[in-house]
């Protein structure tokens, strides 16, 4: 008769993982072991592939999180909000410039397929 699995959904698992993250505790499957209610052991957690492959996805996510506080912490504030805004100004002037763009590209359709239909749109 087949083992029946620990936290078969991971449910658990996956609360452990977030609240090591959200904490910035370095996330191994010793640590997680650890503060799991029903894992013991960090083989339960490696020898699963399915477990080990949420590990290793939480722990992408805290080396992804740690380069980006990184690099907030070589700025100061003044300047992250200075780029944020500069940058959400050129996502508007961009998103505007293609609007622009599209309506004229919308015309210029319009009018070949009125002067020569689909034949002299083919054409040009």
């Amino acid at each position: 008769m087949p083992r029946k699995l620990q936290d078969k959904d991971n449910r658990e698992l996956l609360q452990v993982l977030q609240m090591l993250l959200d904490a910035d505790i370095d996330i191994t499957a010793r640590e997680v072991a650890r503060r799991h209610g029903t894992l013991s052991s960090a083989s339960t957690i490696t020898r699963h592939p399915g477990r080990r492959e949420l590990v290793e996805d939480f722990q992408t996510k805290q080396q992804d999180m740690r380069e980006w506080q990184k690099r907030l912490r070589k700025r100061s504030k003044g300047q992250t909000a200075e780029l944020v805004s500069t940058q959400e100004a050129k996502i508007v002037q961009l998103d505007q410039s293609v609007r622009v763009l599209i309506a004229g590209h919308l015309s210029l359709i319009a009018a070949v397929a009125q002067v020569g239909g689909m034949g002299k749109l083919a054409k040009f």
